[in-house]
């Protein structure tokens, strides 16, 4: 659970009242806060879940070492079957070759090994999630005519979005990455979209609860914006991590 307590003054409210006024200060302080909420879950995504109140973000679902500590209550020290996989492009030896970083050479060969291995029949990895740096290698490995830009589908919903084509399967491509980003550099995550859900109280889906409410010692109204939920990874089968430990 998590929560933003918005509070302005008598005075505040009283000073950008009446007929010349242009905006309800009220409403732009909501606004903001409800930005701020939307902005600080988007950093607990990239999240251990280590703080308090924050949700058990990628790096608990989908973390580097994969033969430690619990995720759900499950041991993944003595449940195989409950780790997701995590590949170090630093030292890893694919088709026969060994490779040492992620380039634009070797980003293609490093997506097909890790698809090919997360995948069984139809199910598997349909989303890449890419850092910066990542996201300009595979950029860079493409063609021309083979940089298409996914307008309908992602790419329509305003995130930078290419298409891989490999392994049998057409999976998105997206930057997660920028001014204000939590993803860690050097990283792409494989998911299957299927086993990763999100699931929230509709109540206090970053939703104003309480209504306005008036201190009795202050002239003052405070209004609550709350968010109640959790993202979970139901099945770690088909989910994987590329990392580079030496850059």
């Amino acid at each position: 659970m998590g929560a933003v307590s918005m509070m302005l003054t008598g005075q505040e409210i009283l000073q950008n009242a009446g007929s010349n006024q242009l905006e309800d200060v009220f409403e732009m302080h909501i606004d903001a806060a409800e930005t701020e909420l939307q902005d600080r879950f988007v950093e607990d995504m990239h999240s251990a879940g280590s703080a308090d109140n924050q949700i058990g973000g990628l790096q608990l679902a989908i973390p580097t070492t994969t033969t430690t500590g619990s995720y759900g209550g499950i041991s993944r020290v003595s449940n195989t079957q409950w780790r997701t996989t995590t590949y170090n492009a630093n030292s890893i030896t694919v088709a026969g070759t060994a490779i040492t970083a992620v380039t634009s050479t070797t980003i293609r060969p490093l997506f097909n090994n890790a698809v090919f291995a997360r995948s069984r029949g139809k199910k598997g990895p349909d989303l890449l999630v890419c850092s910066t740096q990542h996201y300009q290698a595979y950029d860079a490995a493409l063609t021309a005519i083979q940089r298409i830009n996914d307008e309908n589908g992602l790419g329509k919903g305003g995130f930078s979005a290419m298409k891989y084509y490999g392994a049998g399967k057409s999976i998105d491509v997206v930057l997660e990455g920028g001014v204000g980003s939590a993803m860690p550099d050097d990283v792409t995550y494989g998911v299957s979209m299927e086993d990763l859900k999100f699931f929230y109280n509709p109540q206090r889906n970053f939703e104003r609860f309480g209504g306005r409410q008036m201190p009795i010692n202050q002239d003052a109204i405070v209004q609550h914006l709350g968010f109640m939920g959790e993202v979970v990874l139901k099945n770690p089968v088909h989910t994987f991590k590329i990392y580079d430990s030496s850059p």
